[in-house]
């Protein structure tokens, strides 16, 4: 007995091992990234480009080369999931999306209109919602093609330190599938995304969250030079409104924005209001702004409150500047310079009636239901509201000073 039942349990082992619906990792190709250019002269047709990895090229001694490592196949396809088993059958091997990080649109597409791409996206189970969406001012093929960086740097350690740097420069908004989907639906109908391109092609990051003599000065945060020296750059935010891009905001003017939205620590520089022409350079932690919204007279009004903290990040002991006099003309300074750049983001998204980090969600508790909130014209309402920001910053170290040598609270960049 206890022969035959070890006979008839070993029989089942055979049928039970768990590499019978295994499959090698040569058959798989992994996309990273996807690019969606309009295809010219026919309607209704899109042109994706695929950054895909080999991974059998990682295998044996571990000396292939980048372009080796990663292709680049480009599919003419009606949708997303079309172009998808196109790219498959293409690559002769089983595509995974599973790691996309990115999906780059082109100028002209976004202009067009990609509700029916981010929708898709963010119903089909092969895409990930999580990914990035950025606009390329260039078309989204050669956004992909120029970008030379080794494959552990682009495009995902690319795709990944946009959202850092977004806290580290505030130059620019950066929205994944899911949070555009759902900013561009009913009731307000407005959206942002990442505006990027190819630097070699002459596009420079101009603009700065602080004042025009930074500019001057020829850098801001976001033309830093990046990790592996990738021509990728985020030069801005492109707006959409009803699913179509309407124009784009400057690193200054998304500054503005993003900072109404985020915790921001950023550098700031100043010029010494006193007319000596020495420029004070801070670093500036903000805190979410207390944002206050109701409806008076059938107008929108909002009472925006930024407050913030900062560090002088240069050693100084001159006396005259120990007397503290300064210090508060620096403050004065620094709660303009934030308070200009919020005007500048509500002056351009104003016009354009999109209300991209969602003012009109505040109201929301002022209503009795969702209902009663969604029936309001919030895009009618943006463009005319009155909306009123106070910029608080205050300075809590000063460099290089006897008194700030011990204790107290130190700002942490």
């Amino acid at each position: 007995m206890r022969c035959m039942l070890a006979v008839v349990i070993s029989i089942c082992l055979l049928f039970a091992s768990g590499c019978r619906m295994s499959a090698e990792i040569d058959d798989y190709s992994y996309a990273m990234m996807i690019g969606i250019d309009r295809a010219q002269g026919e309607a209704g047709e899109y042109v994706f480009t695929y950054r895909i990895i080999l991974p059998q090229a990682f295998a044996g001694d571990g000396k292939a080369k980048d372009d080796e490592k990663a292709r680049i196949v480009s599919v003419k396809a009606s949708s997303l999931s079309e172009s998808y088993k196109l790219v498959g059958l293409a690559m002769n091997r089983q595509l995974n999306a599973t790691h996309i990080v990115g999906f780059v649109f082109s100028e002209d597409v976004a202009k067009e209109g990609i509700y029916d791409i981010v929708s898709s996206m963010n119903k089909s189970v092969l895409f990930r919602n999580s990914v990035v969406l950025v606009v390329s001012k260039d078309s989204a093929k050669t956004f992909i093609e120029k970008n030379k960086a080794p494959f552990e740097v682009f495009p995902s350690r690319w795709t990944e330190s946009l959202r850092d740097d977004q806290t580290r420069s505030g130059a620019y908004f950066v929205s994944d599938a899911r949070e555009f989907y759902r900013q561009s639906r009913e009731p307000l109908r407005a959206g942002v995304l990442t505006y990027a391109g190819v630097a070699k092609d002459g596009l420079e990051a101009k603009g700065s969250p602080v004042t025009e003599t930074s500019e001057e000065r020829g850098y801001t945060v976001e033309t830093f030079p990046r990790e592996g020296g990738s021509e990728a750059i985020a030069v801005g935010s492109a707006v959409f409104v009803d699913w179509k891009m309407v124009g784009t905001l400057t690193s200054a003017e998304s500054f503005g924005g993003v900072l109404l939205k985020e915790v921001l620590r950023v550098p700031l520089d100043i010029v010494d209001p006193r007319g000596t022409g020495q420029v004070y350079s801070f670093g500036v932690r903000t805190t979410l702004p207390e944002i206050d919204v109701r409806i008076e007279n059938g107008r929108m009004v909002a009472d925006i409150t930024v407050d913030g903290v900062a560090e002088l990040m240069e050693l100084r002991c001159e006396a005259d500047e120990q007397s503290g006099e300064v210090y508060t003309l620096l403050e004065e300074e620094l709660g303009r310079a934030v308070t200009a750049s919020v005007h500048a983001y509500l002056a351009k998204t104003r016009s354009w009636g999109a209300d991209c980090i969602g003012l009109a969600n505040h109201y929301r508790k002022e209503t009795s239901s969702l209902t009663e909130w969604s029936q309001h014209d919030w895009q009618s309402l943006y463009r005319n509201a009155d909306i009123r920001v106070h910029a608080n910053i205050i300075i809590k170290r000063r460099g290089y000073h006897p008194d700030e040598m011990h204790g107290g609270d130190a700002f942490a960049m």
